[in-house]
């Protein structure tokens, strides 16, 4: 009787860790997820309807890539810590990294090919090839997915960080309004990409403020809160 009941424990310790996966699932997720949407569906929304700089799109995509997936990689780790399941529950660091990493392993490849596709729908529009087009198109709905797939893991990740953050509500108001500071101001000046040559258009332009908004703002916003949080409950620091 008692090896059963230890062996039930076991299976739902398993599979306690199994659903656990959280936080390596954020991980891959947001690492792919941010080189497609930096290498395919930024740079598209900034060259469509500029037959003129679908040129730069070949050399520009693999470097938006690697900044998107960089940027991914740092703010899905960043997401998933602090949006880390029970830790009495969870992978250890070691574990999720492990995890990660196979995961990364596998899902590159597929996700530099989508957004070099995506990349291209301008390109392709202007081509009377039915193929490209398709292939293209084909692109645009599996980096669909990646994003669906981050953005669910996500938004998992963030109910957990959201229940440990105090200043969520303020948090989320200056994002808010830093967002659609970005979008005006962006939509105006239609700014070029970093570090290319590539200018965006209207479309781009809202994408670029979304990106900023993620990539840059949210994370100073997080810190500053906290940091600012931790003084006002310890003056003597």
């Amino acid at each position: 009787m008692a090896t059963t009941v230890e062996h039930t424990r076991d299976l739902a310790a398993a599979g306690s860790r199994d659903l656990d996966s959280l936080s390596a699932r954020v991980i891959v997720s947001w690492t792919l997820a941010g080189g497609i949407v930096a290498g395919g569906f930024l740079l598209a929304l900034a060259t469509w309807g500029s037959p003129a700089t679908a040129s730069a799109v070949v050399p520009t995509a693999p470097i938006l890539f690697a900044m998107g997936a960089a940027a991914g990689l740092v703010h899905g780790t960043l997401l998933a810590y602090l949006g880390r399941p029970d830790p009495a529950r969870g992978r250890t660091p070691k574990e999720t990294a492990l995890l990660a990493a196979g995961g990364l392993l596998l899902g590159a490849p597929v996700a530099l090919v989508t957004a070099g596709w995506i990349s291209l729908l301008a390109t392709t529009a202007a081509l009377q090839r039915p193929f490209t087009r398709l292939m293209a198109w084909a692109a645009v709905g599996v980096g669909a997915l990646f994003a669906l797939w981050a953005v669910t893991e996500g938004l998992r990740a963030l109910r957990n960080a959201l229940a440990r953050w105090p200043a969520s509500r303020t948090g989320t108001v200056i994002l808010t309004v830093i967002l659609a500071v970005l979008v005006l101001v962006f939509h105006r000046l239609r700014p070029e990409i970093w570090f290319t040559d590539v200018r965006v258009t209207g479309a781009g332009a809202v994408a670029l403020a979304f990106v900023a908004t993620l990539w840059i703002a949210a994370p100073v916003v997080v810190l500053g809160l906290s940091l600012v949080g931790r003084r006002a409950s310890d003056p003597n620091r």
